[in-house]
This record gives C-alpha cells, sequence and structure tokens, in this order.
C-alpha cells in the first residue's frame, strides 16, 4: 500500500469533516491525529472565501455555517452596540486586518451588515451598518451572555455584564420582559454595561433598512 505524505494527510483532515455535524461522520484515518490542529484549522482560515458553502437542511446547521466562523458573532456583537468602521472593529476586537476584512465581506453579503459610503475628508469611505437580518442576532447574544456568565470565569475578577431597560432603569435579566417593570424591553429601550471597559450603559445601535 503506497503511504500517503504529511501533506496528503494533512488535505484529507480538512476534508473528512462532515458538515456542521450533518450526516455519518466519514472514516477517519488514524495518521490524522498525529497532526497538529492548528495547521487544519490555518488552512481553512485562507480558504475560507474559496471553499463551497455546503446547504444543509437543519436551520441550526445553516446558522452556524454562517455565525459560527472564529470573530463573526464578536464583530455582530458590536455592530449591535454600535460600532460601524474598519478601524474601530480592528481596534475594539484586535482582530487582523485580512480576517476582518473577510467576515465583514460575509457579513455584507449574507445581509447582516451594509455596507455604506461615507466621505472622510476628500474621500469615500465605507461603513459597516447593522441590518434588520443583523439586530435579530440580538437573542443569540442574549443567550450567549447568559450561558458565559454561568459556565465561564474571566481570566480577571471583574463584574458582571448588565442589561438594562432605559424605561425603567432597572437591570434585567436578557430577554424580552423586564424583571423590575415588567413591561417588554424593545430594542430601543435596551442598553449594556460591561464594566470591564466602561461604567456608562451603551443603547443598542438601530439598524439600516437597506433597498431603499
Amino acid at each position: 500500500m503506497k503511504r500517503r505524505s504529511r501533506g496528503a494527510w494533512r488535505d484529507a483532515a480538512c476534508q473528512v469533516e462532515a458538515p456542521w455535524g450533518e450526516g455519518p461522520t466519514p472514516f477517519r484515518p488514524p495518521e490524522l491525529d498525529l497532526l497538529n490542529a492548528s495547521q487544519c484549522w490555518a488552512r481553512k482560515e485562507a480558504d475560507v472565501t474559496t471553499a463551497p458553502q455546503v446547504p444543509v437542511p437543519c436551520p441550526i446547521g445553516r446558522a452556524v455555517g454562517l455565525l459560527g466562523e472564529r470573530w463573526t458573532l464578536l464583530i455582530l456583537r458590536n455592530a449591535n452596540l454600535g460600532t460601524t468602521r474598519f478601524d474601530a472593529f480592528r481596534a475594539e476586537l484586535g482582530i487582523a486586518d485580512n480576517i476582518l476584512s473577510n467576515r465583514l465581506a460575509r457579513l455584507v453579503e449574507a445581509g447582516l451588515l451594509a455596507r455604506v459610503p461615507y466621505r472622510d475628508g476628500g474621500r469615500t469611505r465605507h461603513e459597516y451598518r447593522l441590518t434588520t437580518a443583523g439586530a435579530e442576532v440580538l437573542p443569540v447574544l442574549h443567550a450567549l451572555a447568559v450561558w458565559g456568565e454561568e459556565h465561564t470565569e474571566p481570566a480577571e475578577p471583574t463584574g458582571s455584564m448588565q442589561v438594562i431597560h432605559q424605561r425603567c432603569g432597572q437591570v434585567t435579566t436578557p430577554g424580552r420582559v423586564c424583571d423590575g417593570c415588567g413591561e417588554l424591553v424593545r430594542r430601543e429601550e435596551e442598553a449594556w454595561v460591561r464594566p470591564w471597559l466602561s461604567p456608562d450603559p451603551i443603547s443598542l445601535a438601530s439598524p439600516v433598512i437597506t433597498g431603499t
């Protein structure tokens, strides 16, 4: 039997995974366990713009196919908090330019962000504005915030993230009904406090309406 080269095993390692857990898991040669996982991850990172997107029947699988890439949910978190400029995303997240460009392009293509021109002195630049679809990721961010508070620990002691119902001024559990006043918490009435960054509440951004 002809022995595969290390490069061939690396190629196989990046191809044998079933897409997002859909369908049976293909055979995994034992030699793959000897590979450095970071090599495969780096290869996928480089190929993310060219890899075909495999449609899957499960809506969770489809959502993970879009939102599950590293940095994507953090970009959407910051977009929901009002970040729009490339430089601001980069500074807030500490993300490499090429990866940020890729993630923003994918989110624009998927309709979660809109690329909107603006004037910067004598130059035309573009910012990335939250769309309705991007704003509707908010319940996912709420769920992650609750899960993260319950099941993870920060590297250093810090205050907990708080969601404020600005209409009554009370802290509430992320969700739809205020713990304090019992009223529906509308998006335009919600603010977040992340005390490790600032004690001041940040109101959620209003989504843009595209196609007008």
